[in-house]
């Protein structure tokens, strides 16, 4: 993973991992000499991942007009973590309706949440193995 801004989270036994990005934005020239930084993990079955930009966490709304925040976010993702990715989905969405309220959408909003399915990889590694074939591997969403 290499992030540009955004750390990218991983929900590991319930709770949040981070694994930082760089604080150089993509179009940053002065980040074109040195690069982005690789950063390097194993994953776990059960691990939740989930890239966003920071139009959710800059969303003005709630009873104060204030922004979303991270703390709130992040609790949301803990909150629905177990959930299939597409109730995750609706469940973000309708917290960030509630949220949002009447106010006005600040920012560009992507949130991306996935896991890996093992038992998958396994399956087509096995195959490539017995069959000598190269093939890609595309996992599935869940």
């Amino acid at each position: 993973f290499a992030g540009a801004k955004n750390s990218l989270l991983i929900i590991r036994d319930g709770k949040i991992q981070k694994v930082r990005g760089d604080r150089a934005s993509i179009g940053d020239i002065h980040i074109l000499e040195d690069g982005f930084t690789n950063h390097e993990f194993k994953l776990e079955k059960t691990d939740s991942l989930y890239m966003f930009t920071d139009g959710i966490i800059d969303q003005f709304g709630g009873p104060n007009d204030k922004k979303l925040m991270n703390r709130r976010f992040y609790d949301i993702l803990e909150s629905n973590h177990e959930y299939s990715m597409s109730l995750q989905h609706e469940c973000l969405q309708n917290e960030l309706d509630s949220w949002k309220g009447t106010a006005e959408q600040v920012d560009d909003i992507l949130v991306i949440g996935f896991r890996v399915d093992f038992e998958h990889i396994n399956i087509m590694k096995r195959f490539r193995e017995d069959s000598h074939m190269n093939a890609m591997f595309y996992p599935k969403a869940s």
